[in-house]
């Protein structure tokens, strides 16, 4: 077995960029809310536009929405769901966030819940408990 040897500096900056990159990762996996997969069409109204994409993922939060005309970063919006070809349910909310493609388009937002109506919630949290959950343990 070799000796050790104190890692020179180039070294040392790559193994504090790394244990950063490693504390970004675990931050963003405690979420307040817990994510899961949804893939709905969706119709959100502004005070402007009427906007169509489909959703990625939810939470009681919120919800992602593909869509290749998303409303401005802090607009209001009104949601419609359309789960499974039932009768669609209405939220509000407000837009959070853009994602951009490599090219600079917008190919979706991050849209925050507000006010929701407690028949909302009993609506929203019923489509969530019918959603498969993530494995708690996986393989490497």
């Amino acid at each position: 077995m070799e000796k050790w040897v104190e890692p020179n500096v180039s070294e040392q900056n790559e193994m504090r960029s790394a244990e950063a990159a490693i504390e970004r990762v675990r931050r963003e996996s405690q979420r307040r809310l817990p994510r899961l997969m949804l893939h709905a069409h969706i119709t959100a109204k502004s005070e402007d536009n009427l906007f169509t994409g489909l959703t990625e993922n939810i939470s009681e939060g919120g919800v992602f929405v593909s869509t290749l005309s998303a409303p401005g970063v802090g607009e209001t919006i009104r949601l419609s769901l359309f789960i499974d070809d039932a009768e669609g349910f209405q939220v509000d909310g407000v837009v959070r966030w853009h994602r951009y493609e490599d090219s600079g388009e917008v190919s979706g937002c991050g849209v925050q819940f507000e006010n929701l109506t407690a028949d909302s919630l009993s609506r929203l949290r019923r489509v969530m408990m019918a959603l498969p959950r993530e494995p708690l343990f996986n393989e490497f």
